[in-house]
């Protein structure tokens, strides 16, 4: 089965690390994984296979507990990929309210 994990709180050193391990330490595989730190705010995405959702649902709830962050976890489908033409945008630019909408 495929879950969706998404966290967000304070930045601080060990989060993928100990995230990863717990993911690990239930059999679970990640199969993709995006982070970012944004003003010091940690956010990270992950898609990973589990058999027991249970057991990640359980380590999930403990680290929520043990590293100050929310963790939310939902299972999913894999949805079939599309072929499409894809694109990559760089625009620079001077900050302005506004400027991303």
């Amino acid at each position: 089965m495929l879950i969706a994990l998404s966290v967000h709180g304070e930045d601080r050193p060990g989060l993928v690390h100990a995230i990863a391990k717990a993911l690990a330490d239930c059999n679970a595989n990640i199969v993709d994984i995006e982070q970012t730190v944004l003003q010091g705010i940690f956010a990270m995405f992950i898609v990973a296979e589990a058999e027991n959702l249970e057991c990640v649902e359980r380590r999930m709830k403990e680290l929520c507990e043990i590293l100050g962050v929310k963790i939310s976890l939902s299972p999913f489908e894999r949805k079939e990929k599309k072929n499409k033409n894809l694109y990559v945008i760089n625009v620079l630019g001077r900050d302005r309210v506004g400027i991303v909408r």
